[in-house]
Parts: structure tokens; C-alpha cells; sequence
């Protein structure tokens, strides 16, 4: 056991109470920051399209859209090839690059409502219905 130098407690050897393990935190963070990046990044590499998906995932959410897909639906869904073009994916934000595509640009993302496309597919879609997309096609 050891006394708490903030609050006074006696906590076991290595536990803190809530200010300590705040204060290690973020020490810990910002001495530490360089290797998390490269961490971070070597997984990235690693697991692109994973990586792809959880970048989705909080791009939805920052734009306050509704995210119901999980990650074994990914998967499910997932062939490496773009669902209109038939062309190769890939991860470099190019225009190959993939990308969900919601049937109803209104509707949330959720597995009936989207399908894996390249960048290039759904910017000339744009916030069109998926009838009128392919007239233009």
C-alpha cells in the first residue's frame, strides 16, 4: 500500500485515485507522443482496410449522420473492387480509393443502405438518387 500524495488515501502499490492517474496520463501522452504516432501508423499500414472503416466510422459522426455498420458487415460486404466499376481499390486518396456509397444520400448508414464504391463513383453521383445516377452513365 501506499498513501496518495493528493488525496490522502491509501491505495494499493500500483493503482492511483482519479487526480493521480489523470496527471500520469498526461504526462504519459506528451512524453510519449512520437512513438504513438509511429505506432498508429505502422497499423494503418498494416490493416488499410480497417483503418478505411474506422476513418469512415468518425467521419460519420463528425458529420452527424447515423453509423450502423459494423466491422463483421465490413467484411461481409467487402471485395476489394468497386460495386459499379468493377475496378481495384485502392488506399492512397486517389480516386481509386473506397468509399460508402448510401443508396439514399438522406438515409443513415446501415448495411441495406450502402455499398463499397471508389471515390471517382461517388463524387459524380453527387446527392443523386441511384435511378437517376445511372441515366447519366
Amino acid at each position: 500500500m501506499r498513501v496518495c500524495p493528493k488525496c490522502g488515501y491509501e491505495w494499493p502499490l500500483y493503482e492511483k485515485c482519479k487526480e493521480c492517474k489523470r496527471r500520469y496520463d498526461v504526462l504519459y501522452n506528451k512524453n510519449n507522443k512520437e512513438r504513438d504516432n509511429i505506432n498508429m501508423r505502422n497499423w494503418r499500414l498494416n490493416n488499410p482496410i480497417r483503418a478505411w472503416f474506422t476513418t469512415c466510422k468518425s467521419d460519420a459522426k463528425f458529420r452527424g449522420i447515423p453509423f450502423y455498420i459494423t466491422w463483421e458487415q465490413c467484411e461481409f460486404i467487402w471485395s476489394g473492387r468497386c460495386a459499379e466499376t468493377n475496378v481495384e481499390f485502392t488506399f492512397n486518396n486517389s480516386a481509386n480509393s473506397p468509399t460508402f456509397d448510401r443508396f439514399d444520400p438522406d438515409g443513415v448508414y446501415e448495411i441495406n443502405n450502402v455499398r463499397i464504391v471508389t471515390n471517382r463513383v461517388n463524387a459524380a453521383r453527387g446527392r443523386n438518387p441511384l435511378p437517376l445516377y445511372r441515366e447519366f452513365m
